[in-house]
């Protein structure tokens, strides 16, 4: 019987881990130089967000530092060029994160929100590189916004019979965002801020109107209604909360909103933004 000598097994082990070894090796300074490649291509973004900060520094207080129409356009953009092997949740926050620390050297955003638990969804959202600040009541938040305490509020999408603050009725406030709670697309949250946002291709629009009445009248070539949520504010005065698919400045539809506002005494539109990404 022929055996096999201990001193070839141990050669050959050595030969296949020094291969190994080499190959590591060569994988890890590759992963080096791209991460040197980064590195250089995200400063370079970074200075493009300061000459971004530059001119926008002209308009003063109208600057408008957080774009969400122009961000859910980039993450589509994105989405729909990968090829993997990431997957698109992961291009999502890896891009987030990064859009997050280039607008923070335009302006570091302070944003309110409600609950202990809309801390990790608003960090998902916003990225790091934000000033959160917590408020236990809602009216406090609404208030803030307005009066500029705030950039922006970051406040869960209202439920069925919820009691609303009457700082839903400030006029100045608008709804400029949305975000899901992932892994969980039930939990929503809205984004308060005093600018409108332009159209982004695939969005949505809050109609708010007095009393529990039904959808209004909708023209055959109208908005579609996505919900509809019957709430109270806190006066006591019923309210429909509704959600649409659209803009209301996308082209062409103009007049329809505005027939569609006309049909209910009082309805107004909270805002339009960007549908899920």
């Amino acid at each position: 019987m022929v055996g096999t000598h201990p001193g070839l097994d141990n050669g050959a082990t050595i030969l296949a881990g020094s291969r190994l070894s080499d190959s590591l090796r060569d994988a890890r300074q590759r992963i080096d130089r791209l991460d040197d490649e980064l590195l250089t291509l995200l400063n370079r973004r970074a200075a493009l967000a300061l000459e971004v900060a530059e001119l926008k520094s002209g308009h003063g207080s109208a600057a408008t530092y957080y774009r969400p129409e122009r961000e859910a356009q980039l993450l589509r953009r994105l989405l729909a060029a990968n090829a993997g092997p990431l997957g698109a949740h992961q291009v999502v926050q890896l891009f987030r994160e990064i859009v997050s620390a280039c607008r923070s050297l335009e302006q570091v955003l302070t944003i309110g929100y409600l609950q202990a638990t809309a801390l990790e969804p608003l960090g998902r959202y916003f990225g790091r590189f934000v000033t959160p600040v917590a408020y236990s009541d809602e009216s406090a938040l609404l208030d803030a916004v307005a009066n500029r305490g705030l950039d922006l509020g970051f406040i869960p999408e209202p439920r069925q019979g919820q009691i609303l603050s009457t700082g839903w009725r400030e006029p100045q406030l608008h709804i400029c965002g949305s975000a899901v709670h992932f892994p969980d697309p039930h939990r929503r949250y809205l984004i308060i801020g005093r600018q409108t946002t332009e159209p982004s291709g695939n969005d949505e629009t809050v109609v708010l109107w007095p009393g529990d009445a039904g959808a209004p009248d909708v023209p055959a070539d109208g908005p579609r209604q996505l919900a509809a949520l019957r709430c109270q504010f806190s006066d006591g005065v019923p309210v429909t909360f509704a959600r649409y698919a659209g803009h209301v400045d996308d082209p062409g539809v103009t007049d329809t909103w505005a027939e569609l506002l006309e049909t209910v005494a009082g309805a107004r539109v909270l805002g339009s933004f960007p549908g899920d990404v």
